[in-house]
């Protein structure tokens, strides 16, 4: 365990390294704004980690008699604004001016963060939370349908789309890592300062970056964007599938740090807070994986790539559901899950990036979150349910069973869904495959 902890320093300053080189390579000055926006996305990430540890802490500790009761609201509450409202914001998104609105919902995450702090209340804890988490899904589809447009061409999105995974990891596992040093500290109250001024460099910095606004989206109703968004899914065999594809794995998988968090003192007889360990193995997994499809994923690969991740999942599932396994065991297996988990993310971003113009990308990108944000709020309670009445390794096998079933579909859908890539590496190409 020492060791892997040792090593996170290391994986570190071997990606910043790969950054620089990667920024600063001759005939990639164009990536520059990119750069800007992906420094931004790190930001953001740090604080997010930070955060979602610093709101249990904060929780805990204004309603310690109802310790369950608090904790299960929190985690319900997060997933509300992105199920509730990525519909509805579907019909606007496109037509709003992106990098004002970018900066506008930092700020207003700065802002609640600090006033979290301010109002030590169960209640205003809760709606401030749901003021960040409306604000998050505004930005989140945003920064999804913009970073495309920032790089050169269509072989680049493939590396910036692994370079956003592999920041996602490092800000992830650097927040994880360090929160609870930080709390004890400077205490949790001072931590949602720290968090607040993270979120308004992750606003000074967006104002750095030249961000494209198109305005051809404008020219049509709410109702109308909606309509087009979804004929648009309809018309487009590859888009509708990947939707499908993360829909279904985000409902089978939703519960999967559930099962993690259970399997950690049940099957590999660790304390409970040691699950910290088995997070930051997955997020070492989402770098390695990242890693590694920055220099092997093109276009001929998407397919492939999501398939290999339903497979590493599945039989990293059915392995802990049948073998006893160690406290190692269960870290190895987090790692596997990791490494699948940039699989299927990393090309279905650059999939949708390479085939979806820019002035539909912001409401597919809305329709996923949506989808994302409604089976994320189902599957944990699905998933609880199940290891009540089945058992937890009984569980794992079933979730390992439905990635068979939802495999053999992927696997089948390979000469319909991998269609749209045919069409000629072409900026025309491209918005005529998309309409």
């Amino acid at each position: 365990m020492t060791n892997f902890v040792e090593r996170l320093p290391i994986a570190i300053k071997g990606f910043c390294v790969q950054i620089s080189e990667f920024y600063h390579k001759k005939g990639c000055g164009r990536l520059n704004p990119a750069s800007r926006l992906l420094t931004a996305q790190f930001f953001k990430y740090l604080g997010e980690a930070l955060l979602e540890i610093a709101w249990i802490v904060w929780v805990l500790h204004l309603a310690p008699h109802h310790p369950a009761l608090s904790l299960g609201t929190l985690m319900a509450l997060q997933a509300v604004p992105q199920a509730a409202f990525s519909g509805i914001l579907s019909g606007y998104i496109d037509r709003m001016p992106r990098k004002f609105t970018l900066i506008a919902t930092s700020l207003v995450e700065a802002l609640a963060i600090g006033l979290t702090a301010l109002f030590p209340v169960l209640w205003v804890t809760f709606l401030l939370l749901l003021v960040f988490k409306t604000s998050s899904v505004v930005s989140l589809p945003i920064e999804r349908a913009v970073l495309p447009d920032l790089v050169s061409d269509r072989t680049a999105i493939n590396k910036i789309m692994a370079r956003l995974g592999q920041i996602y990891a490092i800000g992830q596992a650097i927040g994880l890592a360090g929160v609870g040093f930080l709390i004890l500290l400077i205490t949790v109250t001072h931590v949602f300062f720290v968090i607040g001024a993270i979120y308004l460099i992750v606003a000074l910095t967006l104002t750095m970056t030249p961000i494209p606004t198109h305005q051809t989206a404008k020219r049509s109703s709410w109702w109308g964007q909606i309509k087009e968004g979804l004929m648009f899914h309809r018309q487009n065999v590859a888009v509708r599938y990947l939707l499908f594809i993360i829909g279904l794995a985000g409902f089978v998988l939703g519960g999967i740090n559930t099962l993690l968090t259970l399997s950690t003192s049940t099957l590999w007889h660790h304390p409970s807070h040691d699950v910290n360990y088995i997070f930051l193995a997955l997020l070492l997994g989402v770098l390695a994986s990242d890693t590694l499809l920055s220099h092997w994923l093109n276009e001929s690969r998407y397919h492939l790539t999501i398939l290999l991740s339903l497979v590493l999942i599945m039989l990293a599932a059915f392995a802990i559901g049948l073998i006893t396994g160690s406290w190692l065991f269960g870290i190895v297996m987090a790692f596997i899950m990791g490494v699948a988990n940039g699989f299927i993310l990393t090309p279905s971003r650059a999939w949708l990036a390479s085939v979806v113009a820019s002035e539909m990308r912001g409401r597919v990108m809305a329709f996923r979150s949506q989808v994302l944000g409604v089976v994320t709020a189902i599957s944990p309670y699905l998933t609880a349910i199940l290891v009540v009445h089945a058992g937890l390794t009984t569980t794992w096998i079933v979730v390992a069973c439905f990635l068979v079933a939802l495999a053999l579909w992927w696997l089948l859908t390979k000469p319909i869904s991998t269609a749209t890539l045919l069409a000629p590496n072409t900026p025309e190409s491209v918005k005529s495959s998309s309409s």
